[in-house]
């Protein structure tokens, strides 16, 4: 199904875009490589976001309802207290993929700079051998990494503070529920094996819930490529096909 979606706004985007006049054209980002660039990625993304992050995002309502259900009627005590501690297991998960994403994310655009100048300097190496340039620019790759150094290690401390911060908070909701369930057992409200099922079925939960808010990113994008998919398809041109 994806495939075929994804055929099927091709051709009907091509299809469009011949029927525009010239000077459509003529504009910077409608030239012939933002066009298929256009053509290869905003269909792609249309049917991400269809098929892949829409199905996600079922997958999740579905475990959600199920799992609230299931902890209510096996043991109701526990399962409030739990549903209650829920959005900080969650919000914890969802902080660390987010950021070792973006962390991820902003060291490579961290080093571009640096690569470049290195690839520059290879492809150049006669030149820079000719003139005796090696040192000056060993120096000024020196530089050019002193930014990135800086980041990266503003970007460790920052790293290593939130994840402490999430895994401490995990560990919290944890220890409140193994107390309050251990309270309920030891007072013959609930078995242990009750116990232990309520508690696997929420942190897988709570797993499941920060992967689909992790996809956030994605949807955003899907919505905008949805935006100029129909921005080209409804455009009317001054010429008739006809």
């Amino acid at each position: 199904m994806g495939e075929y979606l994804t055929k099927r706004i091709r051709e009907k985007m091509l299809k469009k875009i011949l029927t525009f006049e010239v000077n459509w054209f003529d504009e910077e980002e409608n030239s012939s490589g933002a066009i298929c660039s256009r053509l290869a990625k905003e269909a792609n993304l249309v049917r991400s976001l269809v098929g892949e992050r829409v199905s996600l995002l079922v997958q999740t309502i579905a475990a959600v309802a199920v799992a609230c259900t299931v902890g209510l009627v096996i043991a109701w005590r526990l399962a409030i207290v739990m549903i209650a501690a829920q959005p900080v297991v969650v919000v914890c998960f969802y902080t660390q993929r987010i950021l070792l994403k973006t962390i991820s994310k902003k060291a490579i655009k961290a080093q571009d700079e640096s690569s470049k100048l290195a690839a520059e300097a290879v492809s150049n190496i006669r030149t820079i051998t000719s003139f005796s340039s090696q040192e000056r620019i060993l120096k000024l790759l020196k530089r050019v990494q002193e930014g990135p150094r800086k980041e990266s290690v503003r970007q460790s401390w920052l790293a290593g503070t939130v994840l402490a911060t999430s895994r401490s908070l995990i560990t919290c909701t944890s220890v409140l529920n193994f107390w309050y369930g251990g309270r309920l057992i030891d007072d013959g409200k609930m078995k242990a094996k009750a116990f232990f099922e309520i508690f696997s079925i929420f942190v897988s939960t709570g797993r499941v819930i920060a992967d689909a808010g992790s996809m956030t990113t994605d949807l955003a994008k899907g919505s905008d490529a949805v935006g100029s998919v129909f921005a080209v398809l409804d455009r009317s041109t001054t010429i008739e096909p006809e």
